[in-house]
C-alpha cells in the first residue's frame, strides 16, 4: 500500500514563529527551508522559499480546538474549501460544528461512506424532453446564514460515490444543483497510513483544499472535556499520564476517554462496590487494561506499589505515578515500589538482562532517580553491595549495547 510522504528524519524543527522571523529577516530557517544562496548552475534564487522543505522542518499539526476554530473561520471568510486530517476519534466533525456555531452559521453533516448514489445525487424526474435531478433534501437551497457542508469519510467511500461528491466539494455542483453563496464545503478524513482502509486522494485534488492536520493536545483538550462535565478523575488522570490522548504512544483517543467518562458516571459508585468486574470490563473495552487498572486505582484510592512489570512494561504511566506520590508525599507506595524493583534485581540472570537491554536498563535508571531523599541513598547502597553500580543514575551509562 503506497504511503504519504514523511517528514526527513533528524531534520530539526522549528517553531511558527521562528519561520516567521527569518522570512521578515530574509534569513535562513532551521535547515534550508528558506534559502539564501545566490542564483548559480542548479541553485535557487536568493530568498525563495523551499516548501516541501519548510513542511518538513515544520512537521506539526494544529490541535483540536481554538486553533481548529480559527483556521475553519479563516477558511469560510476566504471561501475556500477545507480538508481535516487526522486519526479516528479526534472530534473532528465535532470541532467543526463548533466553528460553525463561534461564527453564527448552519453545519450540515453527513457520512459518505453510508450513502449510495441516489442519497447525493438525488432522484430523476421529466421535466419536458429532458431529465433533471432532484438534489436530496439536506442539501441547502437558500443562502440563509450560511455554513459549512460536511462530507466525511470520503476517502473510505467506494469510488463511485467519491466522484459525484467531489465533484460537489470542489466545483460546488452536482448536475443542475448549485451549493448556494456563503456554503463552504467541509471534509474530514483519515490520514493514508498503515491501519486505515482508505483511498489516497490524489495531489491535483487535494490542491482545492486548504488541507489542516490536526491532533489531539491536552491543554485544549482539558479544557474542552471541563465545559462537557466529564469525569473530573477522567481528567486528572489524562492530565498527569504522558501521551494518554496519542494512540501510536500507547495512549487512547479522545472520543474513547469521552466514552469511558460516560460509562463512569452511568455506573456510579454503586456499581463499582457491587459489581466491579462489570465495570473494568467496560473500561477495559474503551482504553486498555493498563490504563483501566491505573485509573481505577486513582478513583478508588487503593493504588498499589509499583511492580517491575509497571516500570518495563508502561514506564511513562509509571512515571507520573510517582510523581504524583512525592508530590503527595506517598513514601510508603514510593518505599514500597523500591523494595519490589530491589528484590526483582537480586538474581544475576535479571542483572544480566538489564546490561544486554539498554531499554529496560534505561526504564530501572529513570526509576531510581526520581526516588526523592532516604529512598533513594537505600536503594543506592544496596546496588553498591551487590556490586550492580551500572544501574545508579549517576554513573555514566556505558553498559551493553
Amino acid at each position: 500500500m503506497p504511503r504519504s510522504p514523511s517528514p526527513r528524519s533528524g531534520t530539526p524543527k522549528i517553531s511558527v514563529s521562528q519561520v516567521l522571523q527569518q522570512a521578515r529577516s530574509g534569513g535562513v530557517a532551521g535547515t534550508g527551508a528558506l534559502s539564501a544562496s545566490r542564483s548559480g548552475a542548479g541553485g535557487r534564487s536568493a530568498g525563495t522559499l523551499d516548501q516541501k522543505a519548510l513542511a518538513a522542518e515544520l512537521g506539526t499539526a494544529a490541535p483540536i480546538g481554538p486553533a481548529v476554530v480559527e483556521l475553519l473561520g479563516l477558511a469560510f471568510r476566504a471561501n475556500v474549501p477545507a480538508i481535516l486530517i487526522g486519526a479516528h476519534g479526534l472530534g473532528k466533525s465535532e470541532i467543526t460544528a463548533a466553528a460553525a456555531a463561534s461564527i453564527g452559521i448552519d453545519c450540515i453533516s453527513r457520512d459518505l461512506s453510508l450513502m449510495e448514489p441516489p442519497d447525493l445525487v438525488g432522484l430523476p424526474k421529466m421535466d419536458g424532453e429532458a431529465t433533471r435531478f432532484l438534489p436530496p433534501e439536506f442539501l441547502p437551497r437558500e443562502t440563509g446564514r450560511g455554513g459549512f457542508l460536511l462530507i466525511e469519510e470520503i476517502n473510505r467511500a467506494p469510488r463511485h460515490m467519491q466522484a459525484c461528491c467531489l465533484e460537489l466539494l470542489t466545483s460546488r455542483r452536482l448536475n443542475s444543483y448549485s451549493l448556494p453563496d456563503k456554503w463552504l464545503p467541509v471534509a474530514c478524513v483519515n490520514p493514508h497510513s498503515e491501519g486505515y482502509h482508505v483511498d489516497l486522494l490524489d495531489a491535483a485534488l487535494m490542491s482545492r483544499f486548504m488541507r489542516i492536520e490536526v491532533c489531539a493536545a491536552i491543554g485544549p483538550w482539558v479544557a474542552w472535556a471541563q465545559e462537557h462535565s466529564i469525569h473530573p478523575k477522567i481528567i486528572e488522570y489524562v492530565e498527569t499520564v504522558p501521551n494518554a490522548l496519542d494512540e501510536s504512544q500507547g495512549g487512547s483517543n479522545p472520543r474513547s476517554w469521552a466514552y469511558a467518562s460516560r460509562t463512569l458516571v452511568a455506573a456510579g459508585s454503586e456499581m463499582l462496590e457491587r459489581s466491579p468486574d462489570t465495570l473494568v470490563t467496560a473500561i477495559n473495552g474503551l482504553i486498555g487494561p493498563v490504563h483501566t487498572t491505573a485509573l481505577l486505582r486513582l478513583i478508588l484510592g487503593t493504588e498499589v506499589a509499583l511492580t517491575p512489570s509497571d516500570l518495563i512494561h508502561n514506564w511513562p504511566s509509571s512515571r507520573s505515578m510517582m510523581k504524583r506520590w512525592i508530590r503527595e508525599g506517598r513514601l510508603d507506595l514510593l518505599a514500597g515500589s523500591m523494595r519490589a524493583v530491589l528484590r526483582w534485581l537480586r538474581p544475576e540472570a535479571v542483572a544480566e538482562q538489564l546490561r544486554n537491554n539498554h531499554r529496560e536498563r534505561l526504564f530501572v535508571r529513570s526509576f531510581l532517580k526520581l526516588l526523592p531523599g532516604d529512598l533513594s541513598e537505600q536503594a543506592s547502597s544496596v546496588l553498591h553491595e551487590l556490586g550492580y553500580t551500572f544501574l545508579l543514575p549517576d554513573v555514566p551509562d556505558v553498559t551493553g549495547h
